[in-house]
């Protein structure tokens, strides 16, 4: 099985500032700078055959250029048990019609498991 989700790269510049921010609480586990993104949406576990077709339902996905703005933190669960913290990104209609043209597309795929929580770009 293979984990997949669907996402922009970030920035050199962008991830280096992340990476400055992160520190300071105890126990926690951080990302490799590396491996930032904003995710237009999270699939799941698929076996490697459904991972080529979605590949390839999603190479045909286009969109116009956009420009994205981080703004401050936030967290995924309550303050207690916080499950990750994440850059907030600023609403935008071009980065929303990506993630529309994203889940339209991993739609047609009948195979391709749901994610049907509200999209939250992050």
């Amino acid at each position: 099985m293979i984990r997949l989700f669907v996402a922009l790269p970030l920035p050199d510049r962008v991830r280096q500032h992340l990476s400055l921010v992160g520190g300071g609480l105890p126990g926690a586990r951080w990302v490799a700078p590396a491996d930032y993104h904003i995710t237009l949406s999270f699939i799941g576990e698929v076996t490697p055959p459904l991972a080529d077709d979605i590949v390839a339902a999603l190479d045909v996905v286009r969109a116009a250029r956009f420009a994205v703005a981080l703004r401050g933190l936030d967290l995924f669960g309550d303050s207690r048990r916080a499950r990750q913290l994440y850059a907030r990104v600023e609403p935008d209609a071009g980065l929303a019609d990506l993630a529309v043209r994203v889940a339209t597309a991993l739609a047609r795929d009948p195979g391709c498991p749901r994610d049907d929580t509200r999209y939250l770009p992050h």
